[in-house]
């Protein structure tokens, strides 16, 4: 099984609207967990090896993946 990672998918302006891009994003297997229609972004959860077929869909400007940020302890001696 590919690593599940968070993502977030960019609707193209001139493409279906973003309900129609979330069903076809869910279509693939990927697990849609929001829809922001006023600003035609869809998230969710997919596998690794799913985001060239998710960015090949008619209607997706961009696909990216979440990405992890470590920040020190609050103790720590740099912040």
């Amino acid at each position: 099984m590919a690593d599940r990672i968070e993502i977030t998918v960019l609707a193209a302006e001139a493409g279906p609207t973003v309900h129609t891009l979330a069903r076809r994003v869910a279509s693939l297997g990927v697990s849609v967990s929001d829809v922001q229609e006023a600003i035609g972004v869809v998230c969710g959860v997919a596998d690794a090896d799913q985001l060239e077929r998710v960015r090949a869909l008619p209607g997706v400007e961009t696909v990216e993946a979440a990405r992890a940020v470590q920040l020190p302890p609050p103790e720590s001696d740099i912040q």
